[in-house]
């Protein structure tokens, strides 16, 4: 409805932009029905999917440049760096070489969440009874890893998001096992938790010129404002006040006030304030608010509280974080895995209490 008001209302350049969010929307609808439908699907591949992510980011972080080309050019294609080139990276060698690690994709903190979100839904299925979790080296891998990478992707938004997660797998595990075995739990979280940090302390000191490890530690501190604001290294979107506000400029305040109800759509147009691009965005809800308008977040809020929300609170983080302050909605690898997982998992838990019903009816 917004992109019909801009068309009417304004000289729009291309409209582009409307038909690729408009395919992927209905691609996500899509992929929401697949994950219905794969109701078969046994959910212990989450975890294989989680220890095959960390091992790709991995070879991106220590091999880099000495990967086939084949596996680079699947990762970093040409077309990447027409976005790229923006931040003068012209090439794979100038992104590699960066002090902050890249992983499997040219965005850090796209890395970070792909793997916070596979961890998210590990605990989901864990807290609603359909995935068993024991607590091995791969358990608690699960649990203290992400937090290693976000360190190391320097991902302060996902840093928040893997230490939370980590404390509900901690409440959900220990909740879940008898007085007797809870001793044990924390014996074993104890000691991952001096392996961890024994890892990293071990990698910042070893191999501080190839991981940059306490560098880009240092900017998970400036999420705490740990430093002076007079050091040249302070995030300068640090300084005074929430960084979300940043992103409420003049253009896009504009943009949504010509059109609150319904929004202005996605696409360009030639004067002031629609001539910039609106998939840029680094903030979910003024995105949403600017492209659908009041109507368009309501029936965003409604879809979570009537689909997403029965599967738990914590299904609602990655629309805080990064969706404050970053992009959830634009990283559409993980916003359609996101919704091909609350299929699946809608359809698992429909099957699992329906087999209970039956079961109570011939008892």
């Amino acid at each position: 409805i917004g992109e019909v008001w801009l068309t009417i209302s304004q000289d729009v350049i291309s409209h582009n932009e409307a038909f690729r969010i408009t395919i992927f929307y209905l691609l996500t609808t899509l992929t929401f029905g697949l994950g219905a439908q794969c109701r078969q699907l046994n959910l212990s591949w989450l975890v294989k999917a989680f220890y095959g992510a960390l091992f790709l980011n991995i070879l991106f972080i220590v091999f880099k440049l000495k990967l086939p080309a084949w596996l680079l050019n699947y990762y970093y294609p040409e077309r990447s760096f027409e976005i790229l080139n923006t931040i003068s990276m012209t090439d794979l060698e100038n992104l590699l070489s960066l002090a902050r690690p890249r992983g499997i994709f040219s965005n850090p903190n796209v890395s970070a969440l792909m793997i916070n979100l596979i961890s998210l839904f590990i605990y989901l299925s864990l807290r609603n009874k359909l995935l068993e979790l024991k607590l091995n080296f791969i358990g608690i891998g699960i649990i203290l890893l992400p937090i290693f990478f976000s360190l190391l992707f320097s991902s302060r938004g996902e840093f928040i998001v893997s230490s939370l997660l980590a404390g509900l797998y901690f409440v959900q595990i220990y909740k879940s096992i008898d007085k007797e075995n809870r001793r044990s739990l924390l014996y074993k979280l104890f000691g991952g938790t001096i392996i961890f940090v024994g890892l990293v302390i071990g990698l910042a000191i070893f191999y501080e010129d190839e991981f940059h490890l306490i560098e880009n530690v240092e900017r998970i501190g400036l999420l705490f404002n740990m430093k002076s604001e007079s050091n040249e290294f302070v995030d300068p979107t640090l300084k005074g006040g929430s960084r979300a506000l940043l992103f409420m400029d003049g253009g896009n305040l504009n943009r949504i006030l010509s059109s609150p109800l319904f929004g202005t759509g996605y696409s360009v147009a030639s004067e002031f304030p629609f001539n910039f691009p609106t998939k840029y965005n680094h903030q979910d809800w003024i995105y949403m608010l600017m492209t659908s308008g009041v109507l368009g977040v309501g029936i965003i809020i409604f879809l979570l509280k009537k689909i997403a929300l029965p599967l738990g609170w914590p299904v609602l983080i990655p629309w805080v974080l990064p969706g404050f302050v970053n992009s959830f909605v634009l990283v559409f690898p993980a916003f359609m895995f996101y919704w091909f997982m609350i299929g699946l998992l809608k359809q698992k838990i429909f099957i699992q209490q329906k087999t209970l019903y039956v079961a109570d009816r011939r008892d």
